[in-house]
Parts: structure tokens; sequence; C-alpha cells
């Protein structure tokens, strides 16, 4: 099986180490990859934004399934897209992928049901994180 990964960093150098390891894969794709994944798969040059051109690749190279490492491109939906064009791809919808991208998500959700997360303070991007801190620390 032809196999897309998605992704250059040290995850998805690890997740390319085990799929290397598989019998069931003829050819491993990283796009756009690294150096270090050189000697594990085939480097292709594809913006990862692009779904279209992702889902073109995966037809014209019988990719057999696509594995996402990045955050962003699930939370853009490239999951939904690549499956709406037939092609298996492992990884969240993008409604699922909301859950974890914007990180005080979680939590708000998790307050809300039963469970009981740490206290935690959602700080506007335009205070810095020492004052927000200091704030946090006189409190009683």
């Amino acid at each position: 099986m032809n196999v897309l990964l998605l992704g250059s960093g040290g995850r998805e150098h690890a997740i390319a180490i085990a799929l290397a390891k598989s019998p069931l894969l003829t050819t491993l794709f990283v796009a756009p990859g690294n150096p270090g994944m050189a000697s594990l798969g085939q480097a292709v040059v594809l913006d990862v934004a692009d779904h279209s051109a992702i889902a073109s690749f995966c037809k014209v190279m019988a990719i057999g399934l696509v594995v996402i490492g990045p955050e962003a491109p699930l939370v853009d939906g490239i999951v939904d897209h690549l499956t709406a064009e037939g092609i298996k791809a492992f990884g969240p919808s993008k409604a699922a992928a909301r859950l974890e991208a914007p990180r005080p998500l979680p939590r708000i959700f998790a307050a809300a049901t039963l469970f009981q997360p740490r206290p935690m303070r959602v700080s506007p991007m335009l205070r810095p994180p020492k004052l927000s801190c200091a704030k946090r620390a006189r409190r009683p």
C-alpha cells in the first residue's frame, strides 16, 4: 500500500519510522518531510494547506492511506476533504479536531461536563503572560 504522511516534525518522523516497518507498505511518501525522513520515504513537495492538490496527488500515486500529523490541516478539515474524495485518511474530522486545537476549548468543554479540570484562566492574547501569571499569584 502506498502511504502519504503529511508533516515534517519529530512526531511525523516517529510515525514515518513506524510506517516504514510495516510489511504492508509499498512506498512511503512524506510531504514536506525533513532530511531525517529521506531514508524512510520519498519526499514530495506538497502544500499541506492545499487540500485539492493533496487529493490529486493521492489519486495519481494510488495512495491507500493518508496520515496527517500537524494540527493545522486537521483543523482546516483535510480529513473531511479527502474522505469526500474517496481517499482514506487517518485523523479526526474538522469538527473533532476543533476540540483540541484551541487549547482552552477542551477545558471549557470539560468544565461543562462531569470532568473537573484544574483551575484555569483564559488570558487575552494582548496581555503578556507574565502579567497574567503575576495577577493570578496575588489571589488568595
